[in-house]
């Protein structure tokens, strides 16, 4: 057991059960609640459907966006690459077990779930 100042800590450094500063139960450790700043993402979301005043085809943010992403991924390698991971998900690595890892896992988890 570790002493730091006037609370009693375990090893770890996480209050022990019954210490004065440790939560009561149904108390919050965040009473005021998570901030209120609905955050840029949230605003730009409203946007996407309002017009676009750099679209000369008067189009809004969402469509002018798409066809912008869709001309940078046609010119751009790494644009590709990204549009193509949120379209069709990320490339997995494949990974091949052999021997002595198969045999490993069977014993831990059982043939059943181990393939």
């Amino acid at each position: 057991m570790v002493e730091n100042g006037s609370k009693q800590r375990d090893s770890s450094g996480r209050f022990l059960k019954g210490n004065d500063m440790a939560f009561k139960p149904g108390e919050s450790g965040n009473p005021g609640g998570r901030h209120k700043d609905p955050g840029i993402t949230a605003v730009q979301i409203e946007m996407l459907d309002k017009l676009c005043p750099y679209d000369a085809k008067g189009r809004t943010w969402r469509e002018w966006l798409a066809e912008k992403g869709l001309l940078l991924a046609s010119d751009k390698e790494a644009a590709l690459r990204d549009l193509k991971d949120r379209l069709e998900g990320k490339v997995t690595l494949p990974v091949e077990l052999q021997g002595e890892m198969i045999k490993s896992i069977v014993k831990d988890y059982g043939e059943k779930d181990a393939i």
